[in-house]
C-alpha cells in the first residue's frame, strides 16, 4: 500500500489511499503535506553534501485536490551555509493547490538542555485502539492506526501511525512520514458529531 507513486522527477500520482474524509473522491491533504516535505528534503540532498534539517514548516492550502497526478516545484528563496529558506508548490493541472515554506537549519546535539513542562504522553500500549473510520469515511482514514485516550469531547491524547508508504518503493525521512499523517489530528476527538456541523471550505 502507498499514498503516491512517482511518475518522474517532479510528477506523482495519488492512490485510492489518499481519499478524503469530507469527499472521498478528493485527496485528504495529509499525504500531500508529507510529499512536499519529502520533495524539499530530496532537493536539498541533491544540492548539498552537508545536510540541514527542517526546523520550521508552514503550509498554505489553496483548494481541493482530485485523486490524480500532481506536480511539485521546489525553489530556494534564501540560500546559506547553516540556514536556508525553501519554497515548494504542489499543483494539479497547472493550478497551485498547496504552497509550503520551510526553514532548514544546521543540526546540533541538544540533550543537555532539552526539557519541557508538559507531562509525558502515556505509551501507545496503555491506550485503547480507536478506529477513525467509525466516524470518518475515506481511503486515508482507513490507512491510519490510532490509539486514543479521550479526555472529553474535543480533547484527547493520541498515537497515530500507518503502514502505508508515503511513496511507492522510495524511502522517506521520519519528518516527511510524520507530516504525511499529522493533519488527521483535528479529527481524533470531534467535539460535535460530524453529521451535525458544517465546516467552511475553500475551492
Amino acid at each position: 500500500m502507498f499514498f503516491f507513486e512517482r511518475l518522474g522527477r517532479t510528477r506523482f500520482i495519488a492512490s485510492e489511499h489518499v481519499g478524503g474524509a469530507w469527499n472521498t473522491s478528493e485527496q485528504h491533504i495529509a499525504p500531500a503535506l508529507g510529499l512536499l516535505a519529502h520533495a524539499i528534503e530530496a532537493d536539498h540532498a541533491a544540492r548539498r553534501d552537508e545536510p540541514l534539517k527542517i526546523a520550521r514548516i508552514s503550509y498554505d492550502i489553496f483548494g481541493t485536490l482530485p485523486i490524480d497526478v500532481v506536480e511539485i516545484e521546489v525553489s530556494v528563496l534564501h540560500p546559506g551555509r547553516t540556514i536556508e529558506l525553501v519554497e515548494a508548490r504542489l499543483a494539479h493541472a497547472c493550478r497551485d493547490a498547496v504552497l509550503v515554506r520551510a526553514w532548514l537549519l544546521q543540526a546540533f546535539d541538544t540533550p543537555g538542555i532539552a526539557d519541557t513542562s508538559f507531562p509525558p504522553t502515556v505509551p501507545p500500549k496503555v491506550m485503547g485502539a480507536w478506529r477513525p473510520e467509525s466516524v470518518w469515511p475515506g481511503g486515508f482514514v482507513c490507512a491510519i492506526e490510532v490509539r486514543r485516550a479521550l479526555v472529553e469531547p474535543g480533547r484527547a491524547a493520541s498515537w497515530v501511525r500507518t503502514e502505508t508508504a508515503l511513496i511507492k518503493d522510495e524511502p522517506v525521512s521520519p519528518t516527511a512520514s510524520a507530516l504525511g499523517i499529522v493533519d488527521i489530528a483535528d479529527g481524533l476527538a470531534p467535539r460535535v458529531p460530524i453529521d451535525e456541523i458544517a465546516f467552511p471550505m475553500s475551492t
